[in-house]
């Protein structure tokens, strides 16, 4: 089964969200049988490299919208390029030949604990299958766009007139949670429900039947961190008195950075195994080279004796 995910290089946060795609790429293929997509308009660089040496397949693509965010909404313009990458995952399928007619998605903040497939392959759904954010018992309004189960077949038959009510809507969505606003407004009441395991919240409870974990809210990275262990954040943040932080939330912190930390010391393992290849050929090809250097001196000390 597909697993797509998207990003934009110039993200206000890209570096950070590089960290959580890498931890989202890296329990995936620990933990699922999922084949990684990652929709990305931007330049090649580290993370693209990185992606393609952990078998994620990189589909360059860029908003319909861009134009109109760029002209007329340019202070939104790093965050909605990149969030708005998820509308196009029916037409990418199109476009690339990808007969699958359902495909998961999920935002970059992620972490998978178990393998997803075996639950979906028996998951139908007419547009998409979606799950409720804070409040997990909440299934119409607050619902979450940050794992999604696609059918990308019927969501094809109606997205060219989807795109078309977000550029007539993309003032107001941008202050309605982006896409999410758009997929909350335009599929009012036709969405499947999703098994809260499948975005599962970490300010919820300690939950071991987890299959994917979303850091909905604070991220698990060195910033944010550091602002709210340090008291920083207002009295009226959303994280607070949305009760973001808890205990819960500490603790699923530190399970995403033993993941993290594991993916970088195997990182640094295997490239320490490609150094020292490196290292071993590089010392063959000089002893070569010295050994050829020796032949030929001999070869021509013989053709001198000949000549004599």
């Amino acid at each position: 089964m597909k697993w797509f995910f998207g990003i934009n290089d110039f993200s206000n946060y890209f570096e950070n969200y590089s960290q959580l795609i890498k931890v989202a790429v890296y329990t995936a293929n620990q933990n699922t049988t999922l084949e990684p997509f990652c929709i990305y308009d931007g330049e090649e660089n580290e993370l693209t490299k990185w992606l393609r040496e952990n078998n994620v397949n990189i589909i360059f693509h860029r908003t319909p919208h861009y134009q109109q965010l760029k002209q007329s909404f340019s202070h939104a313009l790093p965050t909605a390029a990149g969030a708005f990458l998820r509308v196009e995952i029916p037409k990418i399928v199109e476009i690339h030949g990808i007969k699958d007619e359902y495909v998961l998605y999920t935002d970059c903040d992620v972490m998978f604990f178990n393998d997803v497939v075996d639950y979906l392959k028996n998951l139908t759904c007419k547009y998409f299958a979606i799950a409720p954010q804070e409040n997990p018992d909440d299934w119409v309004n607050q619902v979450n766009t940050g794992v999604m189960y696609m059918n990308t077949r019927n969501l094809l038959d109606v997205h060219e007139d989807f795109n078309k009510f977000i550029d007539q809507n993309l003032g107001e969505l941008l202050n309605q949670s982006y896409d999410q606003g758009a997929y909350k407004r335009y599929f009012r009441g036709k969405w499947d429900r999703l098994d809260l395991t499948m975005n599962w919240k970490p300010y919820w409870e300690i939950n071991q039947d987890i299959k994917i974990l979303h850091f909905h809210g604070p991220k698990p990275i060195s910033s944010q961190l550091e602002a709210i262990k340090n008291n920083q954040l207002p009295s009226n943040h959303p994280y607070i008195t949305m009760g973001l932080i808890n205990n819960n939330f500490w603790y699923y912190t530190r399970v995403w950075q033993e993941a993290y930390q594991s993916m970088t010391a195997q990182t640094k393992t295997e490239s320490n195994y490609i150094d020292r290849g490196i290292d071993l050929l590089s010392s063959r090809l000089q002893k070569i080279k010295i050994e050829m250097n020796a032949y030929n001196s001999k070869l021509t000390q013989f053709k001198t004796q000949l000549l004599k």
